[in-house]
């Protein structure tokens, strides 16, 4: 499925498989991909230059390189408004929520070229599973929290450029009061220290 320089498209309950490069590839787009399996390609989402991507509760597993790809999504101001899953605390322009991620090289990749970066991007509620890799974040900031990560070789790596700028713990507000922070399962993590996630970033809660 290509999308391309497009508004508003939604792909939903939709099974795609054996693509030779990308099962689902959108490009300068408002896009939403739900409950949807993707699997079997070399990549099974790639979004690049796209302001608003929703990508919530599909399988996106058995991709030979990379499960979903983020590549050149800006925060674009004048479109804040406009959300294609409204989840109610307006932290991020990319939202990968509820996903099973699962048996790829990489599950999430996140990387931008030279002299800029992905910017309001929300990973929660996600099982992140069996992956070489289970996240991959470079020139990238956002907010990571609330999912499970589970016999990965390595959960997280981080890139060499200094703007990453992840945020794993976060607390909710709701009805005027802070909820307790919250972070993430690290099936590897077995005392109660902070866990690290990869060099400088760690994981309180």
């Amino acid at each position: 499925i290509i999308v391309k320089e497009s508004n508003f498209v939604s792909i939903k309950k939709v099974v795609c498989a054996n693509s030779s490069v990308a099962n689902i590839f959108a490009y300068q787009s408002i896009i939403k991909v739900f409950n949807s399996s993707i699997s079997s390609s070399q990549i099974g989402v790639y979004v690049e230059e796209c302001p608003i991507v929703t990508i919530i509760g599909n399988r996106i597993y058995n991709n030979s390189y990379i499960g979903f790809k983020l590549y050149k999504c800006v925060y674009t101001g004048v479109l804040h408004w406009i959300h294609l899953e409204p989840v109610g605390d307006k932290i991020a322009e990319v939202r990968i929520i509820g996903n099973y991620i699962q048996n790829n090289t990489y599950g999430i990749h996140m990387d931008f070229g030279p002299g800029y970066f992905n910017s309001f991007v929300r990973i929660s509620n996600n099982e992140i599973k069996y992956n070489k890799v289970g996240i991959y974040a470079n020139v990238t900031d956002g907010y990571v929290y609330e999912n499970n990560f589970i016999e990965n070789e390595k959960h997280a790596i981080g890139g060499k450029d200094p703007m990453i700028k992840f945020y794993i713990n976060i607390s909710k507000e709701m009805y005027g009061f802070l909820d307790e922070p919250v972070g993430n399962y690290w099936d590897d993590h077995d005392s109660s220290d902070p866990y690290e996630i990869f060099p400088g970033y760690y994981d309180y809660y």
